[in-house]
């Protein structure tokens, strides 16, 4: 008995939506962010962040202020620029990864809020430094490696969330982070 050709491509049409099942994770953070920054060059652990493959720099907001810290706990404070920061849960961790990845963006820009204690407890911690390039929760344990993609090292937790858009222009020295 042979199927009519009706029936073979609702099947075939089957097996592809179940094969795209809910249990992708999105790349991207789900909400709007939005940071611009105009003095990269008086910033080094941003400059060095952005122009050096394997590089990141933590950029945190506290008291109205812009916090830059790199792996070696480098910090330079800059005063808020005309452009605030908004969207962001706990900071932003922006660098070049060592190997470009799928996207085909030399500069990533990642949440620095733990995805695992943010989605289980919505706890907004931030994660720190634990060599050049990972990021360890001190609650949870989970380890981020920022050279493959924001991926927790042991499977543990999603990946970090990611913000799409970073641009960087070295004539103005400014980037603009937005998702």
């Amino acid at each position: 008995m042979r199927l009519p050709f009706k029936h073979i491509a609702y099947l075939l049409l089957g097996f592809f939506w179940a094969s795209c099942a809910d249990d992708i994770e999105d790349l991207y953070a789900p909400w709007s962010a939005r940071f611009v920054f105009n003095q990269v060059n008086t910033t080094a652990p941003l400059l060095s962040a952005l122009n050096n493959p394997g590089q990141f720099c933590q950029i945190t907001f506290p008291n109205g202020k812009y916090l830059f810290k790199d792996c070696n706990g480098k910090e330079v404070t800059a005063t808020s620029s005309y452009y605030k920061p908004y969207g962001f849960l706990s900071g932003i961790i922006v660098g070049s990864p060592a190997i470009p990845d799928f996207t085909g963006q030399t500069t990533v820009a990642y949440e620095l809020a733990c995805p695992n204690c943010y989605n289980n407890s919505e706890i907004r911690r931030p994660l720190h430094f634990s060599s050049i390039s990972t990021l360890q929760c001190a609650r949870c344990g989970c380890v981020y490696d920022l050279n493959n993609a924001g991926n927790e090292q042991h499977g543990k937790s999603r990946a970090l969330y990611r913000y799409r858009t970073v641009q960087y222009n070295v004539s103005t020295s400014t980037m603009n982070i937005n998702n």
